[in-house]
């Protein structure tokens, strides 16, 4: 083989592994989400300065982290962007912050439009003030939407509530097993009562559920009676948080309280439940 006719083979099979590679890398990873990614910064009240990064998943679920002039660690942001009927070509922004112990202390609220947020920003007292965010460079660090699949991070005891209402929130216990089982525990007062350990089928307050990835769904009944629809929700894990949405059923489910439901975020608070 001529030094011409080597080359030319070397070049090829250069070019056929960087285009493995390349293939290899732009496929999905199965615990990846689509999502599209924001980094702005902007001024509360034309004074706290923010900077804000998260990122979406298609069905509007957000996650992110927020600093402000007189924070050093990032405060860590859940909420939706969902597209707005009020303003076609914007999207609806409500993001919550949420400390560690599962409280609520700050609220992004507002629309996104080319990428710039305009709206408000509201303390856990309740003072609004107003908020506008724009592009901003990427920052470092920031890791992608990831679901949590290691099952033995998802035993835990997870929580929310608010400063300003602190006898409202919701607190959560889970346990799973190594088929594939979750047992759980759920009960808000917020702003009555509705609570998973009364419900028919439950033994010593704890129901169970098959885990299906990072999610299982119950179907909650109070009475075997055909009047009863029952109350059906979707729970799906995240590293450091679980989602509680219904799927099924009555908005207001007569087992709850008025204007009462288990949907909602809960921060995990500690581990080891098992």
């Amino acid at each position: 083989m001529n030094i011409f006719n080597k080359t030319l083979w070397i070049y090829i099979f250069a070019g056929l592994m960087l285009f493995s590679y390349g293939i290899s890398n732009a496929l999905p990873n199965a615990n990846q989400e689509k999502t599209k990614q924001y980094y702005l910064q902007g001024k509360i009240s034309d004074k706290i300065v923010a900077k804000v990064w998260f990122e979406r998943r298609e069905d509007g679920l957000t996650v992110g982290n927020a600093v402000y002039t007189n924070t050093t660690e990032p405060i860590r942001l859940i909420g939706t962007i969902t597209d707005s009927e009020e303003k076609p070509g914007s999207q609806t922004v409500f993001l919550k912050e949420y400390m560690p112990d599962g409280k609520s202390k700050g609220l992004f609220s507002g629309y996104l439009t080319n990428g710039k947020f305009t709206g408000e920003w509201m303390n856990y007292v309740g003072d609004s003030y107003p908020c506008k965010l724009h592009k901003s460079l990427p920052l470092p660090g920031w890791s992608l939407f990831s679901r949590e699949t290691d099952l033995s991070k998802i035993d835990g005891s997870y929580s929310y509530s608010y400063n300003l209402l602190k006898d409202k929130g919701g607190h959560a216990v889970i346990k799973t097993d190594d088929n594939g089982n979750v047992k759980f525990k759920i009960s808000v007062l917020d702003p009555n009562i509705a609570d998973t350990s009364g419900a028919e089928g439950a033994v010593n307050g704890w129901c169970t559920a098959k885990l299906h990835g990072n999610k299982f769904r119950y179907l909650l009944k109070y009475s075997s009676e055909d009047d009863d629809p029952g109350y059906e929700f979707e729970t799906e894990f995240f590293p450091g948080f679980m989602r509680v949405v219904r799927v099924a059923g009555p908005e207001q489910y007569e087992g709850f309280g008025a204007h009462t439901t288990l949907e909602n975020v809960y921060v995990k608070v500690s581990d080891n439940m098992k």
